[in-house]
């Protein structure tokens, strides 16, 4: 049980529960868990929703890539009179606008001194990774009161199930960052059954991935959690070339289910995985071949698992975000 229960304010993204995305799964998941251990969460994607008589002890305010709702939702924090922690949820996004959405340059640029601020602002950052924080402290040039806990996974996605040889899945909202046209480009070339599913959060681009997949290769749009977990439990690897993941929640979902992982070395990738996954060049198409081919013939990755198993399930996650909390609560009282 928590020390002292607390009551907290989880200020999040206005579209959190109908644009689903890794956030979505976070946010809920850590209010699940923590909730357990006595405190009690309330999650206000609505700034009105505030106006009422709960009696938060601070905010804990989520995901400053979405700029202006995160402004919004610290001033209001701030009108309040909260104390704020941030869980930034950030990482570089400008090579990947430059290669895939010019058209957002600007707008990344005009946008950062507003993050800047937006962190300064906040009594502490509570974030996923060390990595996270220097990536950061580079970009803003400010030394960060900070302290981390990490992403997680649901423990019911393990399983000792016999994989298939040649089975691949690729599991992530079907999006430019997500890579999933290139990483198709390599699996049209490879002896292998491949299955790509998520939500389709750019039409236009899924339908290109869909003009150019082979015979070998199939979409399921949007999946539930169980049914998600069956695909997970056959399949060999689970590939995930993105420009930058941190680390990406399907990469700990389908590592825990025993899969091997091809991912992306950007991001908080390799602060997770170390040296059990496999890293790819996300913009190269024989980087991408040449690791699931090493990752098809691993017979199988107990270390993974097991360190995901031991680190990364959401009850390690919320244990550590209350030790934070708790800390939190004492210096702003």
């Amino acid at each position: 049980m928590a020390s002292k229960e607390l009551t907290i304010c989880f200020l999040v993204r206005p579209d959190l529960f109908t644009s689903n995305a890794g956030d979505t799964v976070q946010i809920q998941s850590l209010k699940n868990e923590l909730e357990k251990i006595g405190y009690k969460i309330v999650i206000r994607t609505e700034l009105n929703q505030l106006d009422n008589d709960d009696k938060f002890d601070f905010a804990h305010l989520f995901n400053i890539l979405r700029v202006e709702s995160a402004l919004n939702n610290l001033n209001y924090a701030k009108k309040m009179k909260l104390p704020v922690l941030i869980t930034p949820i950030y990482w570089n996004a400008l090579p990947f606008f430059k290669r895939e959405r010019r058209e957002y340059v600007n707008w990344w640029h005009n946008t950062q001194r507003i993050r800047k601020n937006i962190i300064k602002q906040a009594e502490l950052v509570a974030a996923n990774s060390w990595q996270e924080i220097d990536c950061m402290q580079e970009d803003f040039a400010i030394d960060l009161n900070a302290e981390v806990y990490p992403n997680g996974v649901d423990s019911s996605f393990f399983t000792n199930a016999k994989k298939l040889d040649n089975k691949v899945i690729s599991v992530g909202r079907f999006h430019p960052r997500k890579n999933q046209l290139q990483a198709i480009k390599a699996l049209n070339d490879l002896d292998c059954d491949a299955t790509f599913i998520g939500e389709v959060n750019d039409p236009a681009y899924f339908r290109k991935c869909n003009s150019i997949a082979g015979d070998n290769i199939n979409f399921i749009q949007g999946l539930k959690q169980d049914e998600l977990k069956e695909h997970y439990a056959k399949a060999k690897v689970h590939l995930l070339p993105s420009w930058y993941d941190t680390p990406g929640l399907a990469n700990l979902e389908a590592g825990l289910a025993g899969c091997q992982v091809v991912t992306t070395p950007n991001g908080s990738t390799k602060e997770y995985f170390r040296e059990f996954a496999y890293y790819c060049d996300h913009k190269s198409i024989n980087s991408i071949k040449e690791q699931i081919n090493c990752a098809l013939k691993n017979k199988e990755n107990k270390e993974l698992q097991n360190l995901i198993l031991n680190n990364f399930t959401w009850e390690k996650a919320a244990r550590q975000l209350s030790a934070i909390y708790q800390k939190f609560h004492i210096t702003v009282t």
